[in-house]
């Protein structure tokens, strides 16, 4: 039995907790959190995560405490030699992404980032149903937006929602970004972050992609629309449905692409305790280093090249 703990019970967290508890092999043997309202009173509860991690000896353990933190966590946890997924985005800055790079390089301990998307359904059905028909990708655009979570406070809307599609991506393209523009306001945010991005950047291969994401909408939405030399598809991330219009002669043709239903948390945290394949800490870390240049370009109102 693999043994899982969670440090930080807000609402990523909370969600950490209840996946252990359900996986198959796994036993959820710890949570810790400053605040002692756990809702996981059924396991052993902490304010000091370092007496958890030292009483309850996890294999596994989830980082979900706010960015400004996770490095000063997860290099704690890296450095007792326990696997840890750090939730995106992996810092709160470059040089500390890279201090907990190297501190699993030191422990030899894995390290994941929490870039969920990856395991939604829809992209698995998309990255397989766009390299199956060799499709040349021309762009790719994604609508992330909703309502203010009241959680965040520390980062704004780029670093929060942005490095879900900044990593999404380079995913699907396999490819590096060779510029970045991007503008950016704050409407009502009490913390003075941002809350609203429009983001665009262009691929080394000329591919060019598109995002946008605010807090202020009403409502939650997360859509993907790939076009190709052959069709476009269209993706709804939240109700997880997949389709492909493609122009014959006569008129346009709709078909639905089968998506396989499931929660994607948990299958990202299936492969992590299985160690199958996560976004890893140098992945993460490309991810920031992307959403932080779409900051400086939306402060110098300027294109910014990537090195």
């Amino acid at each position: 039995m693999k043994r899982a703990a969670v440090i930080g019970l807000g609402s990523m967290g909370a969600n950490h907790a209840r996946v252990y508890s359900q996986l198959n092999g796994v036993e959820l043997v710890g949570c810790s959190d400053v605040n002692s309202n756990s809702k996981f009173l059924d396991y052993p509860f902490y304010t000091d995560y370092k007496e958890m991690l030292k009483k309850e000896s996890p294999d596994f353990v989830s980082i979900c405490v706010p960015t400004t933190l996770h490095k000063t966590v997860a290099t704690y946890s890296l450095s007792q030699g326990i696997n840890t997924l750090v939730e995106k985005p992996i810092a709160d800055s470059e040089k500390n992404a890279k201090a907990i790079i190297n501190a699993a390089k030191k422990s030899g301990a894995k390290l994941a980032v929490g870039h969920i998307e990856r395991f939604n359904p829809v992209i698995s059905a998309l990255k397989k149903f766009l390299f199956s028909n060799g499709a040349k990708i021309f762009s790719i655009n994604i609508e992330r937006v909703g309502p203010i979570p009241p959680r965040i406070k520390d980062v704004g809307v780029v670093l929060d929602l942005g490095t879900h599609d900044i990593d999404l991506i380079s995913f699907l393209t396999k490819q590096k970004i060779s510029s970045v523009y991007c503008t950016t306001n704050t409407y009502s945010n009490p913390s003075k972050h941002e809350d609203s991005a429009h983001i665009n950047l262009s691929l080394k291969s000329g591919i060019s992609a598109s995002i946008t994401t605010n807090w202020l909408t009403p409502y939650k939405q997360r859509k993907i629309e790939v076009i190709t030399d052959k069709n476009v598809v269209q993706g709804d991330l939240k109700e997880q449905k997949l389709f492909e219009f493609s122009k014959s002669s006569n008129s346009q043709d709709i078909k639905e692409i089968p998506v396989e239903k499931s929660e994607p948390l948990a299958l990202e945290l299936q492969a992590f305790v299985n160690n199958s394949s996560t976004a890893t800490g140098e992945e993460g870390l490309y991810a920031l280093k992307i959403a932080q240049l779409c900051l400086k370009s939306a402060k110098g109102k300027k294109v910014m090249l990537v090195k």
